[in-house]
């Protein structure tokens, strides 16, 4: 289920997607994970989430996968096969899906923000997108440690994400 988050003044805008995926925004998966120690056991969980900032420089991501446990202390992070952009910055469309070499060490900074709370599988983020402009490394940081928050919570219902208590702000 998708839900639209609008909080004014500053006019942010947050997509969360539960057990599903943006279909738009799929990307390919390296099958080279990359390996933490975890100790947290959880169930499988799918969720995506897109932000926009239009009043800050940290403007533009989106960033999803779906966890799947296993009884292993490890944490294994499938990252998107890094895309390289055929066009110009000048080009539309200036939203592009795909998760840039340039942002991908934020991501897994975000990720494992807190690694006392790794859980013990494999999460794979099959969806990501970015803004040639308006896309940097803080916001997808921020981006993938709210992923993280949002994964974490006990129960999933459209109270639990208009709260956006699991939600990380981009100047935190």
């Amino acid at each position: 289920m998708k839900y639209e988050l609008r909080w004014p003044p500053n006019g942010r805008e947050v997509d969360v997607w539960l057990d599903e995926l943006p279909t738009e925004r799929l990307t390919t998966v390296d099958p080279e994970p990359i390996t933490f120690p975890a100790n947290v056991l959880c169930s499988e969980r799918t969720a995506a989430l897109s932000q926009w900032f239009p009043l800050n420089v940290n403007r533009y991501g989106l960033l999803g996968g779906t966890f799947v446990p296993h009884r292993e202390a490890v944490f294994l992070l499938h990252l998107p096969v890094p895309v390289v952009d055929a066009l110009s910055p000048y080009q539309e469309p200036y939203r592009r899906p795909g998760l840039p070499q340039k942002f991908q060490a934020a991501v897994v900074d975000g990720i494992t923000h807190d690694l006392t709370t790794l859980p013990c599988g494999s999460l794979y983020l099959r969806a990501a997108a970015h803004d040639v402009v308006g896309s940097s490394q803080v916001g997808f940081k921020m981006l993938s440690m709210s992923l993280m928050d949002l994964r974490s919570l006990p129960g999933w219902d459209g109270a639990v994400v208009a709260s956006g208590d699991w939600f990380v702000p981009p100047l935190r």
